[in-house]
């Protein structure tokens, strides 16, 4: 579904702006393998949600139990990191970014599957958050 909607938009700009930066950011429900061919066919960047699974979750668990002893020692409540990740549908490995948030009484888990360059908390709040309409969460 997302990815057919892309590939019509693309072929709709023109072949004269090869300067225009293509940037696709979206929650859980457009991830693929296809979006992520499509996107490096494309040459576009991708910041994509991607639901929790086992594998990911054991990818964090330690990040997990840090990021609980902090919260009960200082409040601190928040970790932002990033790791590799192959679904066995998917024919390549990508980078996920991953925030972990404690809440106390339990935790705020998101994964992003991007190829963005920077930061893992830059990615997520400076730009995964910032989605949306107003620009807010």
């Amino acid at each position: 579904m997302g990815s057919k909607t892309i590939e019509t938009h693309h072929q709709c700009n023109p072949e004269g702006y090869p300067q225009i930066e293509i940037t696709i950011r979206a929650d859980a429900g457009y991830n693929s393998q296809g979006i992520y061919q499509l996107a490096r066919k494309k040459k576009a960047n991708y910041c994509i949600a991607i639901a929790k699974n086992r594998t990911l979750m054991e990818s964090i668990e330690s990040t997990s139990s840090d990021v609980y002893y902090e919260y009960m020692l200082r409040r601190e409540k928040t970790e932002v990191v990033e790791f590799d990740y192959q679904a066995k549908a998917w024919s390549s490995k990508e980078k996920v970014v991953s925030k972990i948030e404690s809440t106390g009484k339990g935790f705020d888990i998101r994964f992003l599957v991007t190829n963005l360059k920077g930061e893992p908390r830059d990615i997520y709040d400076d730009f995964y958050v910032k989605r949306g309409g107003g620009g807010g969460g």
